[in-house]
């Protein structure tokens, strides 16, 4: 059980880095809010979605759906 409550460890590690890179990506998001035209530019979210998939291919079906939600929420953000 050791074993286990180490790997939960790192597991709750990465998450506190991953909340933090995902906050400071959503402010950075409200920012670009003044220089678009309109909300959604679905050629950058086709290029951001093709990257993350090229630079991962073992997981890219996961990281897909993933970076659909962080782009989905980044949108909601920039609306407020």
């Amino acid at each position: 059980m050791e074993e286990l409550d180490k790997i939960r460890e790192k597991i709750d590690a990465i998450d506190k880095i991953v909340a933090k890179l995902l906050v400071a990506r959503f402010l950075l998001c409200i920012q670009t809010r003044s220089f678009k035209k309109s909300l959604r530019d679905r050629r950058r979210e086709s290029e951001i979605l093709q990257s993350v998939q090229n630079n991962n291919p073992a997981h890219k079906s996961s990281l897909k759906k993933i970076f659909k939600k962080i782009i989905k929420e980044s949108v909601c953000l920039q609306k407020k």
